[in-house]
């Protein structure tokens, strides 16, 4: 098709310093995760150079990471093709999409569309609980989840313990890729629709979301959180950590 193709270890990012995509760099536990993040700002930033994402499966990291790199491309306003690959897909339809890829990238450059400026960098969330927020508790374990709802009534808060039901599920597919952790996609549908159904003000509410510092997808639960309130319209929800750990400074 006439197309310079580069892979990304052949770009050179050990020393750009992303600005939007840091919020994705900070508590990312994924070597290579963290790499894909930064290429994929870099792209964004360039003139010339495009994203194509290669994914199999959707699987863990690339659950969360087709997520992040849409939030990126989505900023910068810039096309980007994602292509799942497994033993059912014909190389027709492959070479149908890289085509419709190719053609979008074309259209962009004729726009001219002026280059992304150097903006501020954007951190993660770790947001505080203040006097007044409704706190909105992940159904995690039937005893530890409780409790935790009982020690922030204890202490003045109006704590409301999430409801993991089919509706919440349904509900977080909406927002979610698919292929993200289940508990993870329930928890987040349930918060949205317990903020929709009390009418809660989003700037007044605080998603208790605890996370480890391991090798699973734990360090990611608050970062896609954040995609998937602001895609729910509501912006502004608070997200807090009980944990400190930074994963991406180990």
């Amino acid at each position: 098709m006439g197309v310079d193709v580069f892979w990304q270890d052949e770009l050179d990012v050990d020393d750009y310093e992303p600005a939007y995509a840091e919020k994705y760099q900070e508590r990312m536990h994924w070597h290579y995760g963290k790499k894909i993040v930064k290429v994929a700002e870099l792209c964004a930033r360039s003139d010339d150079l495009f994203v194509v994402y290669l994914t199999c499966f959707r699987c863990s990291p690339d659950s969360f990471l087709i997520s992040y790199v849409k939030d990126i491309m989505t900023h910068y306003d810039r096309p980007f093709l994602i292509l799942q690959l497994d033993e059912l897909s014909s190389d027709v339809g492959y070479v149908t999409r890289i085509e419709a890829g190719l053609r979008s990238f074309e259209c962009f450059l004729r726009e001219k569309k002026e280059k992304a400026t150097p903006q501020a960098v954007v951190r993660a969330r770790d947001d505080r609980l203040e006097k007044g927020d409704t706190v909105l508790v992940p159904y995690i374990d039937v005893l530890v989840s409780e409790f935790w709802t009982k020690c922030f009534n204890r202490a003045g808060y109006d704590a409301v313990l999430l409801d993991p039901s089919a509706r919440a599920l349904n509900t977080g597919y909406q927002y979610a890729s698919g292929g993200e952790c289940m508990p993870l996609v329930s928890i987040l549908g349930s918060a949205v629709e317990k903020v929709k159904e009390r009418r809660l003000d989003p700037r007044r509410t605080f998603f208790h979301m605890p996370t480890v510092c391991i090798a699973c997808n734990f360090a990611q639960f608050p970062i896609l959180a954040d995609l998937v309130f602001q895609s729910a319209g509501l912006d502004g929800l608070k997200i807090g950590l009980t944990n400190t750990l930074t994963p991406g400074k180990l």
